[in-house]
C-alpha cells in the first residue's frame, strides 16, 4: 500500500514537473522567436547603409572602424549615459563615437561622425554588405557614399 501511495505522489510530481517544464519551454520558444525576430531586424538593417553603419560586436568588444582590431567597451555604461559615448580603441588609441543602438552583434558608428572628427584616417573598417566583398572602404568612397545617400533622403 506504501508503495502505491509513493507511486501516486511520483506520478504526480512527475505530472506536475512535465507541466511546469512544457509551460517554461513554451515561454522559451515564445521569447527565442520574439529574440530571432529582433536578431533578424538588426542583422538586416546592419547590412544597411545610412547615417549610422554598423560594425560587428563580440560580448564588451566591438570591431573599431578605424583599424579593423577589437576593442573593450562597457556597453552597460554605454546604455545608460547620456550625450555621445566614445569608445578608445586599444590599438591606434582613436575615441570612436558610437550609437546607443546596439544588439548583441552589432553596434552603430555615426557616419557624419567618422568622416567630420577622423580627418587623418584615409581607410575605415566596415565590413558589411553594401560594401562589397571588402572589409575596408576608403575616405573618399564612403564620402561620396554618404552624400549619394543624403541626396536621396532629401527627395524622399
Amino acid at each position: 500500500m506504501k508503495d502505491q501511495v509513493v507511486q501516486a505522489e511520483l506520478e504526480n510530481e512527475d505530472s506536475a514537473d512535465l507541466d511546469a517544464h512544457a509551460d517554461i519551454m513554451s515561454r522559451e520558444k515564445e521569447l527565442t522567436h520574439k529574440n530571432l525576430g529582433i536578431a533578424a531586424g538588426f542583422d538586416t538593417l546592419a547590412e544597411t547603409f545610412g547615417d549610422v553603419v554598423y560594425v560587428h560586436r563580440r560580448g564588451n568588444t566591438m570591431q573599431m572602424p578605424c583599424c579593423g582590431k577589437w576593442s573593450v567597451f562597457n556597453a552597460a555604461e554605454m546604455m545608460s549615459e547620456d550625450g555621445p559615448y566614445y569608445v578608445r580603441c586599444t590599438n591606434c588609441f582613436h575615441d570612436i563615437a558610437v550609437e546607443r543602438s546596439c544588439n548583441a552583434d552589432w553596434v552603430g558608428v555615426s557616419v557624419s561622425k567618422l568622416l567630420d572628427e577622423y580627418n587623418e584616417l584615409s581607410n575605415f573598417h566596415i565590413p558589411c554588405m553594401w560594401n562589397g566583398k571588402n572589409n575596408w572602404i576608403s575616405r573618399k568612397d564612403l564620402t561620396e557614399k554618404y552624400e549619394n545617400f543624403l541626396k536621396e533622403k532629401e527627395n524622399v
